[in-house]
C-alpha cells in the first residue's frame, strides 16, 4: 500500500491512497471508512475495521508521523 498523507501545522489535511491491492468490498471499504476516521479525529489512534485487521494496522502505521 502507498498513501500520501498532506499535514498543515496543526492537522491532517488528506490522506490519498495511492496503491493497494486490498479486496473490493472488504479491505477497499475498511481503508476508505479508517482514511474518514483519521481525518474527523485527527489522528491515527482509531478503531480498525472488523474483517480488515491486517489493512486497518497497515493504514495506521504508515500515517504515523515520521
Amino acid at each position: 500500500m502507498i498513501v500520501e498523507v498532506t499535514v498543515d501545522e496543526s492537522s491532517i489535511t488528506d490522506i490519498q491512497i495511492k496503491d493497494n491491492f486490498e479486496t473490493e468490498g472488504v479491505g477497499k471499504v475498511a481503508i476508505q471508512l479508517i482514511v474518514g476516521d483519521i481525518l474527523n479525529e485527527q489522528t491515527t489512534e482509531v478503531e480498525g475495521v472488523t474483517a480488515a485487521t491486517n489493512s486497518s494496522n497497515v493504514l495506521n502505521a504508515l500515517c504515523v508521523k515520521r
